[in-house]
């Protein structure tokens, strides 16, 4: 995986820490009262580690038309030339009980350009959906208000929970398109104000807020910070971080990883980092079902667009796989397919789904998001899974690599387009994105390395100290 793909992997994973910024730092409370009263501009400032990397900004207030809208931007660069750009906007009706009436999204990166403008219909909500030169359409059955949209205020407000107490609310994510649940615990109440933190989104994430709730400082996975501040300092010029390379050396090479069943490793470097120590490695790891819908259509895996429903025709899986046998020849028949289809290519920007049908290359992001598409279009539950994996490229590491995951009936069973695989090999980490491990690892907190403790084969070979 090269340097710049890795790159984008690191600028997807903050872009998720945005999606948890955006819900608490617009400004709310209880319904229409609360939010007149916490209307205005608000500036943040977003550091990594010691260095400033970007800005966060929040304005809310009545439009002219007597509806309630609610802006926001973060722009932000980890690496030099690689800024990011985040805008979302809503806007409720003004009479009880302030639905929803449009949103909208924008995500630029480099020459990558993705909006979604949401419109209110007669039967819910219609998405345009513009990402570079394709433009698409999706109709949504949302039921959403200004309550929901201000429902960790309204909580703290108007109920006084106790410490310890939880609260879940359904937030829209517009770069994804889908309804989610949050769930937000009081960890702390002073005469200042009140400590939250989100226990299910990313690993000790806290989140300070004065008495008027209006947030003063988050502390995101022991990595990000987000601190209240003026217009000028928050504007400050970003401090671009260092290329980083992502890769985790070992200490000697791997043979026929192919046929890995077990990799044990002792980690040499990144004491850090919260990892087993050895580390042990198994063929097919299955990444725990988090409760998504893995059949769903969503941006990153429009399988409900007509270019790929005409594909899955021409494949002849138009009608859901008769049997578990039938569905089992299907992934194996997809995993080869995309295989062949994508030209590995290293050296270009992420390329969204469509783009890939146009081009046929891209490296093993490009393979899995194809294949997770292909998967779900085809009827078949698919996820695609972020991680680590062994490469000899400069040497034998464990470099960052993307694959999938797939439900054969009740069992999940990871399979690997980019290398051709139905059943990954032993050398797949899948890195939990609710993990810090993973967000240091990408920005380049943390230097990690192994060393080789033991191998064990499909045949039964084992080098090294068995278990």
């Amino acid at each position: 995986m090269s340097l710049a793909r890795r790159t984008v992997l690191g600028l997807l994973v903050t872009c998720l820490v945005a999606g948890l910024l955006m819900l608490l730092l617009e400004p709310g409370g209880a319904a229409a009262q609360t939010a007149g009263k916490l209307a205005g501009q608000r500036w943040y400032q977003l550091s990594l580690g010691d260095r400033s990397i970007g800005y966060y900004s929040s304005d809310s207030g009545r439009r002219s038309d007597g509806s309630f809208g609610f802006a926001t931007e973060l722009r932000f660069a980890l690496t030099e030339g690689g800024a990011v750009t985040v805008r979302d906007s809503y806007r409720f009706a003004a009479a009880e009980p302030h639905r929803l009436l449009e949103a909208s999204h924008e995500l630029r990166r480099d020459s990558d350009a993705l909006s979604v403008h949401v419109t209110v219909t007669d039967n819910g909500f219609e998405a345009t959906i513009r990402r570079n030169a394709d433009v698409s359409r999706r109709d949504l059955d949302w039921d959403y208000t200004l309550a929901d949209y201000l429902a960790v205020e309204h909580w703290l407000a108007r109920q006084t929970p106790p410490i310890g107490a939880r609260v879940t609310t359904r937030s829209l994510n517009l770069g994804r398109l889908v309804m989610e649940r949050e769930v937000y615990e009081l960890t702390g109440r002073d005469a200042a104000g009140f400590e939250l933190r989100n226990p299910a989104m990313v690993e000790d994430t806290r989140i300070r807020l004065n008495r008027q709730l209006i947030p003063e400082q988050f502390r995101l996975a022991g990595v990000f910070d987000l601190v209240r501040v003026d217009r000028q300092q928050a504007l400050k010029t970003p401090e671009p971080l260092a290329a980083v390379s992502y890769r985790a050396p070992l200490d000697r090479t791997l043979q026929r990883t192919s046929e890995l069943k077990r990799l044990d490793l002792r980690v040499e470097t990144g004491t850090s980092l919260t990892l087993p120590d050895p580390l042990v490695l198994r063929d097919n790891p299955v990444v725990p079902d988090e409760g998504g819908n893995y059949l769903a259509a969503t941006l990153e895996h429009p399988s409900d667009h007509p270019r790929l429903q005409r594909l899955v025709r021409d494949l002849g899986y138009q009608q859901p796989a008769a049997t578990p046998a039938a569905a089992t020849t299907r992934v194996r028949e997809l995993v080869s397919y995309v295989h062949r289809f994508i030209r590995y290519d290293t050296g270009n920007e992420h390329m969204p789904v469509l783009e890939v049908l146009r081009e046929r290359r891209g490296d093993c992001t490009e393979y899995a998001d194809l294949f997770t598409s292909l998967a779900r279009a085809a009827g078949i539950p698919a996820r695609t899974i972020i991680g680590m994996a062994y490469t000899e490229e400069d040497g034998p590491a464990l470099a960052f690599h993307a694959w999938n995951q797939v439900l054969l009936g009740e069992r999940w069973q990871a399979v690997d387009p980019t290398w051709d695989q139905f059943r990954v090999d032993a050398t797949h980490w899948p890195l939990p994105t609710d993990d810090r491990t993973a967000l240091m690892l990408l920005t380049g907190q943390a230097e990690l390395s192994f060393a080789v403790l033991a191998t064990e084969y499909h045949d039964g070979t084992v080098f090294g100290a068995g278990r």
